[in-house]
């Protein structure tokens, strides 16, 4: 279909930093619009944005900020059984490329508290860089914050996930992030 394909191909090539404010607000809309129509298309979206990051690894090209965006609409249209999948570009993705794609999605994918997700929030862990802006509170959340936001959400069922990161892990930001919640 050429509107999916269009809708991804708005989607890629962000230099969100590089685009004046105007710019922005053209674009949020171009994303917002995409979205809706990549969602609106379940499988078949969902099938578009797993080729395009599979054709972005591939050639080893950089663009994580299409990775976190394509996660942020595959949560959106599968949910739970996204998880893994999530879980995998993430582990190849500077999470702060877009860290309000990564939080809001941790953040809904927790509040499910299915085991599915964990895989994702374990991702979440090794990040001690990604931020964000609550304009509501004029508050900016930063680590460990995030952390306890998106590991508060999915609660109690978390903490053998989090001792076995104490046990297992060899990363250090990992294993900062799991002393802190626990």
């Amino acid at each position: 279909n050429q509107d999916l394909a269009r809708a991804v191909e708005k989607l890629r090539n962000i230099s969100i930093n590089s685009l004046s404010a105007e710019q922005q607000e053209v674009k949020a809309r171009e994303i917002d619009a995409s979205w809706k129509l990549l969602i609106g298309a379940g499988s078949a979206g969902t099938a578009l944005l797993k080729q395009e990051i599979e054709k972005i690894d591939s050639a080893t090209i950089k663009d994580d900020f299409f990775k976190l965006n394509a996660t942020a609409v595959l949560w959106q249209i599968g949910k739970a059984a996204e998880a893994d999948y999530i879980a995998k570009v993430w582990s190849s993705t500077q999470l702060d490329a877009q860290y309000n794609y990564v939080f809001y999605t941790a953040v809904e994918a927790a509040q499910t508290q299915d085991p599915k997700v964990l895989p994702l929030l374990k991702v979440v862990l090794r990040d001690n860089r990604g931020n964000l802006f609550f304009p509501l509170h004029a508050m900016h959340v930063k680590w460990p914050l995030t952390q306890e936001f998106v590991w508060g959400s999915f609660g109690s069922k978390g903490l053998p996930v989090l001792h076995e990161t104490l046990e297992k892990s060899q990363d250090s930001i990992e294993i900062k992030s799991a002393m802190k919640l626990l």
